[in-house]
């Protein structure tokens, strides 16, 4: 911030851009800055309320998922919120996926199950085209997912908490918001935005 006060009194005029901010308090920073609020998405986007019609019922909710994900073109993130609820949605679709046959998907597999566990939610998820990001996995683990996701025949969906937003450069043609919580509070505008941003 004082790098910033101390350039601005260098500049006759100033531009800053941040994303999803609609209002500016006062205060040093900002004094005599005009503040222009523009909603704009580089994308068509198009959203679905689902949750006016499952309400609290979790089978409508896993029937809505398992809909969404059969109907889905291209790739699908799905933010859980919690671990728990991580491991309910991979519980779902390990139920309700069989393996798919890819080479990629099978050499990462068998990986996990030589130096993870074979019977681990992560490696069977993998083999269904869907995996697995958090804060609790090993990094690498994380990037090798992100990098099959971004693959053509790699993962179709990841199934995440807020991790996925904080500093994960990658993009998806479907979001679901499973559950509308980062850990306990409520999902906030900025995590929403950003989880939906391209």
């Amino acid at each position: 911030m004082k790098a910033i006060l101390k350039l601005g009194e260098l500049a006759a005029q100033k531009y800053y851009l941040a994303p999803n901010i609609s209002h500016l308090n006062d205060n040093l920073f900002t004094k005599d800055m005009e503040f222009t609020r523009v909603d704009f998405n580089t994308v068509y986007l198009e959203k679905y309320d689902y949750y006016k019609e499952i309400g609290n019922d979790e089978n409508k909710k896993s029937d809505a998922l398992i809909s969404i994900l059969n109907e889905a073109d291209g790739k699908t993130l799905i933010y859980a919120g919690t671990y728990s609820n991580i491991d309910k949605v991979s519980n779902l679709i390990i139920d309700n996926y069989e393996p798919k046959d890819s080479h990629k998907l099978k050499g990462f597999e068998e990986w996990l199950i030589e130096n993870y566990d074979r019977n681990w939610h992560l490696t069977n998820l993998v083999k269904r085209g869907c995996g697995i990001h958090n804060g609790q996995l090993h990094r690498s683990l994380s990037q090798i997912q992100i990098k099959l996701f971004e693959d053509d025949d790699g993962l179709n969906s990841l199934v995440s908490t807020s991790s996925i937003i904080e500093g994960v450069n990658t993009s998806a043609e479907n979001v679901v918001i499973w559950r509308n919580r980062n850990g306990s509070s409520k999902l906030n505008d900025f995590t929403y935005k950003n989880s939906k941003s391209p």
